[in-house]
Parts: C-alpha cells; structure tokens; sequence
C-alpha cells in the first residue's frame, strides 16, 4: 500500500530549463513505488566536472555508499 500524499507536497513541479551537456530521464521501474517515476538517470556529456555532498553517518545506505565510490576522494 502506498502511503499518503503528504500535505507539504507541491501542487506541480515547475518546468526545468534545459541545460547543456545534461541529458535527464525518469522511469518507473516499482524499485520503490509502483505506478510511478522512482528512477532518475543523467548522462552527461564526456569530461564534465561532478561533486557530491554526502552525509557523515556511518550507518549510510548502499546509493550514499556506491556514488561515495564512483567520485574520486569521496569521503
């Protein structure tokens, strides 16, 4: 069953602008809701710089642990 709708939900999302380099897509692929987008993929194109801001948890979960290892020096 999924849960509510949370009253703090927007109404809609505003249009994003495109951005160069940057493709986006969304899909639903029932990894966590079913009947709905829960998967985000980005391409960017070839020798673009990236960061990541991580939280210092040690109980962090295996998405924080496997991007932490994708970056170079990610801590």
């Amino acid at each position: 069953m999924m849960a509510a709708l949370s009253p703090l939900a927007p109404a809609r999302f505003p249009e994003l602008s495109p951005i160069a380099g940057v493709r986006l897509a969304a899909f639903a692929c029932g990894i966590r809701y079913a009947g709905r987008n829960d998967l985000m993929l980005a391409e960017l194109t070839p020798g673009s710089a990236i960061a990541g801001v991580f939280t210092r948890s040690m109980t962090a979960g295996p998405p924080v642990l496997w991007c932490r290892d994708c970056l170079s020096g990610g801590v």
